[in-house]
């Protein structure tokens, strides 16, 4: 059966084999992305409480690249909600250097386990690193209730694991998704209870606010701290590869690792 307890299944296997998961959820605004995913953030963490429901949302809905970073690098086996996913991982952006820090440090620290879910209105607008390598499921809801469920097809020979421009010939053929060669199943979900609604909506006013404050902030990741995050995820690699990854001199990371 394809229902929240699947989406948990291919996450818990994903962490099984030390990979981390990614999931991208889309659909108009309104249309319930929200509520969908700290839905499945309930079913991952085993919500039994309104305080634990509280906690859950302080500490891994996120709005900003810098408290995804702090997450990713300080903490294993994660649920981080990337709440507004399109003013943290925008296409347009790719170029920018706090996004690129931002996708180096997701590549370096695949092996922490987390799982990710960027909630975005268009799964296009993500940047094509994220879309074509990052993600293992794709989730469009509708009405509020509705939720189509996508497997990226990834062979050696892949250009588009989406398959986008065959996809869109088919909706518009077709008028459903259903006929689509990526899609799933399409599965139901639940509304937050109104006081759940409102912890969310309290948690989402407040970090929305700081996020604003910090988004124009000038990154400063020193080659040192790369080094040391790139050593961290992979014990194994020596001093001069780690050097030719982040392009540096081996005396440089010598004395990252000090």
């Amino acid at each position: 059966m394809i229902d929240l307890d699947y989406i948990i299944r291919v996450f818990r296997e994903a962490q099984r084999r030390e990979y981390d998961a990614g999931n991208a959820v889309s659909g108009y605004v309104g249309e319930g992305k929200s509520t969908f995913t700290i839905q499945l953030m309930k079913k991952y963490y085993k919500i039994g409480s309104l305080s634990e429901f509280k906690t859950m949302c302080n500490k891994y809905i996120v709005y900003s690249r810098k408290d995804i970073k702090r997450i990713t690098t300080t903490e294993t086996k994660q649920f981080i909600n990337v709440d507004e996913a399109i003013n943290v991982l925008f296409r347009r952006d790719f170029m920018k250097g706090d996004q690129k820090d931002l996708l180096r440090t997701l590549d370096v620290c695949r092996d922490m386990g987390h799982i990710f879910t960027f909630i975005i209105p268009s799964f296009w607008a993500l940047d094509s690193h994220t879309v074509q390598t990052r993600l293992r499921l794709w989730v469009h809801v509708e009405k509020q209730k509705w939720a189509h469920l996508s497997r990226p097809l990834r062979n050696q020979y892949s250009i588009d694991v989406w398959n986008r421009t065959a996809n869109e010939k088919i909706i518009n053929k077709t008028k459903s998704v259903v006929n689509t060669l990526n899609y799933v199943s399409t599965m139901g979900f639940d509304p937050l209870s109104p006081e759940e609604y409102k912890i969310y909506k309290e948690v989402k006013h407040a970090k929305r606010l700081i996020a604003q404050d910090e988004k124009d902030e000038k990154p400063n990741v020193s080659k040192s701290e790369i080094a040391r995050l790139i050593k961290k995820a992979n014990s194994k690699l020596s001093q001069g590869e780690i050097a030719r990854i982040i392009k540096c001199s081996q005396p440089t990371v010598q004395r990252a690792l000090k």
